[in-house]
C-alpha cells in the first residue's frame, strides 16, 4: 500500500504571501461592503490592506477576481459546514438546524458571513452576472436541506419550499445591516422561534436536547 505523500510545511515567503492574500481579501470585504462592488477601486483595497497597488496584482488579475474569490472562498466553507452539519443523522434534525445556524448567527447576526451573503445579496440587485457563480451553490444546499426534512418524515409547506427554514436568517441579515445600530434585533431568538413554528407544523416530533445556539 503506497504512502499518502506529507506535504512539506509552507516556507516563511509563503507564509508571507498567504497573510497578505488573506489581508487583500479582508480589506476588500471591508471596502465591497461601505462602497459597493461598482464604487471600489483597487487603490481604495490596497490602502486599506496597507499594501502597494502593484502588490493587488501579484494576487489578483483585477477588481472582479478580487471579489470572486473573496465570496466563492467564503461561500463554500460555509455551505460544507452546513451539509456537514445536516449529515450528522444522530442528531436529531431540530438539533442540527439549530447547529447548522450557528456560523450566521454570530455576534447576533453581524458575523463575517453575514457580511459576505449581504455582500451577495446587495450586489446581486445591479449586478445580477456577477453572483450568479453562486446560485448552484445555494440550490443544492437547499436541496440537501430538502432530503434531510423528508428522510425523517415531515410534509406540508416547509419541505417543498426548504428556503422557508432559512428566511429568518436572511431577514436577520437585512435587518441588522439596515437597523442593526439602532434598534438590533435577536436573530438567533427569531430563527428558533421561526424553526420551531415551521416543524411543528410540519408535525416534528421534537426531542430534548441539552444544546443550544
Amino acid at each position: 500500500m503506497s504512502e499518502t505523500p506529507v506535504r512539506p510545511e509552507p516556507t516563511k515567503r509563503e507564509k508571507k504571501n498567504e497573510a497578505r492574500r488573506r489581508a487583500i481579501l479582508d480589506a476588500a470585504l471591508e471596502v465591497f461592503s461601505a462602497h459597493g462592488f461598482a464604487a471600489a477601486r483597487v487603490e481604495d483595497i490596497a490602502r486599506a490592506a496597507k499594501v502597494a497597488k502593484g502588490t493587488i496584482y501579484i494576487h489578483f488579475a483585477d477588481k472582479k477576481d478580487i471579489f470572486n474569490t473573496l465570496v466563492l472562498e467564503d461561500l463554500l466553507a460555509l455551505h460544507q459546514s452546513v451539509r456537514d452539519t445536516l449529515a450528522r443523522t444522530e442528531l436529531p434534525l431540530h438539533e442540527r438546524l439549530l447547529r447548522m445556524a450557528q456560523p450566521f448567527l454570530e455576534n447576533n447576526g453581524i458575523s463575517r458571513s453575514m457580511q459576505i451573503i449581504r455582500l451577495i445579496h446587495a450586489e446581486g440587485l445591479h449586478n445580477p452576472s456577477l453572483v450568479r457563480p453562486y446560485h448552484e451553490q445555494i440550490i443544492s444546499t437547499l436541496a440537501t436541506l430538502q432530503r434531510h426534512m423528508r428522510e425523517v418524515g415531515l410534509r406540508g409547506p416547509v419541505c417543498e419550499h426548504p428556503q422557508l427554514i432559512m428566511a429568518p436568517l436572511i431577514q436577520g441579515i437585512i435587518w441588522q445591516g439596515l437597523m442593526g445600530d439602532l434598534v438590533p434585533q435577536d436573530v438567533a431568538g427569531a430563527y428558533r422561534a421561526n424553526l420551531d413554528a415551521l416543524l411543528t407544523a410540519a408535525g416534528y416530533s421534537f426531542q430534548v436536547s441539552p444544546h443550544a445556539i
